[in-house]
């Protein structure tokens, strides 16, 4: 792809050099086929970011890897698409836009998520200056839709890392978390929770440390409404989770952070919360030759 006036890998956004075998990771850039739903590499965007291939996608975004022509890093840009409200009229380099289906209930409901999703940047802007947070760079509407600039994080999911190198000691899981930690402590005291804490919502960094991203379910714990959208993810959300009208506070980051260490330190996912009400049957990591001490175990099981 074409970013300013260099050819860039769409994967690593290094120099591509003359052919299209990245010298850096190998990426076959001839070979990237990118959904028709999704922009097209090397789109434009606000006349200063590029967009490479695709890192992630869920129901309601898009997130790519992109590249920052004016301060000249790799940057991830993430794009308010939720697929089952809207379509892509066209694929191209121009940005092309994000389009609601001819209905009005269909439309009130793109426009609600939008604004949730310009919330959200304005969530993650709030702790710019901690270091278990992806920096926000960036946020502005364009293609009728909306699109978040942060830090380019090179590396893996935890889900993944643990998949890949096996369970982590109890003592480098709390070493690596405890930039997260800090976060949420300080999230909560500032009467904010972020609600979707996971194995899958926290990267491994190059420095072996855990960053939060995906801020789209934090909440303002005065703001919540009476009823709330039920959102979980098998295995890390507490009880309260499953119900809509479950009373949620910062001891609902702390169970899912929990489950994540139980995770990290054990291999395995917890059982789900809901099952554990009704007879709890997990396994302390102690009985799992972790080398737990039994103190630290003590703190994760309560």
């Amino acid at each position: 792809m074409i970013a300013g006036k260099i050819k860039r890998c769409i994967r690593c956004m290094r120099p591509l050099g003359e052919g299209e075998i990245c010298p850096f990771c190998g990426w076959d850039n001839q070979k990237n086929q990118t959904p028709p739903y999704c922009l097209a590499a090397g789109t434009c965007l606000n006349r200063r970011y590029y967009t490479g291939m695709i890192l992630g996608e869920g129901g309601f975004g898009i997130t790519y890897i992109g590249w920052d022509q004016t301060l000249s890093i790799p940057v991830a840009i993430k794009e308010y698409y939720p697929k089952e409200l809207v379509r892509r009229t066209a694929v191209g380099h121009s940005g092309d836009g994000a389009y609601c289906y001819d209905d009005s209930y269909v439309q009130g409901a793109y426009q609600k998520g939008l604004r949730a999703f310009l919330q959200e940047a304005k969530n993650l802007a709030r702790f710019n200056q901690l270091d278990g947070v992806a920096v926000v760079r960036d946020y502005f509407t364009e293609n009728d839709t909306a699109y978040i600039v942060m830090d380019y994080i090179d590396g893996n999911s935890i889900e993944k890392y643990v998949k890949e190198n096996g369970r982590i000691s109890a003592d480098r899981t709390i070493k690596m978390l405890r930039p997260v930690m800090d976060t949420l402590q300080i999230m909560h005291e500032n009467h904010m929770i972020h609600r979707d804490v996971s194995g899958d919502n926290l990267l491994v960094t190059r420095q072996k440390t855990a960053k939060l991203v995906d801020f789209g379910s934090a909440r303002r714990i005065a703001d919540q409404e009476h009823t709330v959208t039920v959102m979980y993810k098998r295995g890390y959300a507490p009880e309260e989770q499953y119900r809509s009208q479950g009373k949620r506070g910062p001891w609902t980051d702390i169970y899912a952070l929990a489950a994540v260490m139980y995770r990290m330190i054990t291999g395995k996912v917890p059982p789900e919360s809901v099952d554990r009400a009704l007879s709890d049957e997990i396994t302390e990591p102690s009985k799992l030759n972790t080398g737990i001490s039994q103190s630290m175990e003590n703190a994760l099981m309560n």
